[in-house]
């Protein structure tokens, strides 16, 4: 949070900077832009540092600092599982990324175009109402106005589908890696016992039960020791503590618990709610 607000305070600064660069300008070096396009340049710069610093540097930052640390505790236990997760962070957070911008450079461009063109069409409509009254040109204006809002919106609906397409593919990596690593870390148990924290964390509900399913198919004849807070996989568990602020409140299997306890009985109401009906 205390980044954010760095950052906050940074575009902030940035912002008076750049007006006070830009006042000594006006009105000799810039009276050849119109109002409304002045404004929409002005926006759309500040706007991308907005976008810059928020949404690329920190997440980019954070995504290399948390991958490398990821693939070096892998790599501790085996390269295999190292190089998975290595190939899908490289698939989602390189190669999506790089063709999605490929995909989507020439609408994007567009976009900005039509929108400084919207504005300024709009900002000149409104100041020179009069003028365009009296030479009967306000239909015409309107009919402008519309035709670059439509352009506008094609556009931004072809960058809402590449952001959709995006974001599956991303998914569609997570959800490879996990599989994956699952399916190759399972046999390199030794001991025989395995042990899961919150293995489910992030999936939905039918991607989870699927997720368990495949570990109690593999793990057959072995020991799991899972800690979670979903009750996925907990009907296939031999025992099931239950704790709360750190202290064992009940214990037994999923029918005792079913039976004897209201907090795990609404725990599986609330999940069977959201099952699809059969």
């Amino acid at each position: 949070m205390s980044n954010l607000w760095r950052i906050l305070r940074l575009l902030a600064s940035l912002r008076v900077w750049f007006y006070q660069q830009l006042e000594p300008l006006a009105p000799a070096r810039l009276q050849h832009y119109r109002g409304g396009d002045l404004l929409s340049r002005i926006r759309a710069d500040i706007d991308i540092l907005d976008h810059f610093y928020l949404r690329i540097l920190v997440p980019t930052i954070t995504a290399v600092l948390g991958g490398v640390s990821f693939v070096l505790f892998l790599l501790r236990y085996d390269a295999r599982l190292a190089l998975i997760l290595l190939l899908c962070l490289l698939l989602s957070g390189v190669a999506v990324p790089w063709l999605v911008r490929r995909l989507g450079d020439a609408p994007g461009r567009r976009t900005v175009t039509l929108k400084a063109e919207l504005r300024a069409a709009a900002i000149d409509g409104v100041q020179g109402l009069a003028e365009l009254q009296v030479y009967g040109a306000t239909r015409a204006r309107a009919e402008r106005i519309k035709d670059l809002s439509r352009q506008l919106a094609n556009e931004q609906e072809r960058l809402s589908g590449l952001a959709g397409l995006s974001r599956g593919a991303i998914g569609l990596a997570a959800n490879l890696a996990m599989w994956l690593t699952v399916w190759t870390a399972i046999p390199l148990v030794q001991d025989g016992n395995l042990v899961l924290d919150e293995p489910t964390e992030g999936l939905d509900n039918p991607t989870a039960r699927a997720l368990m399913t495949t570990i109690g198919t593999l793990m057959t004849e072995r020991s799991v020791l899972l800690i979670t807070h979903k009750p996925e996989g907990l009907e296939t568990m031999d025992e099931i503590l239950v704790l709360e602020q750190g202290r064992i409140v009940a214990r037994g299997d999923h029918r005792r618990l079913l039976s004897d306890l209201p907090d795990y009985r609404a725990l599986w109401g609330v999940l069977d709610e959201f099952q699809p009906s059969k």
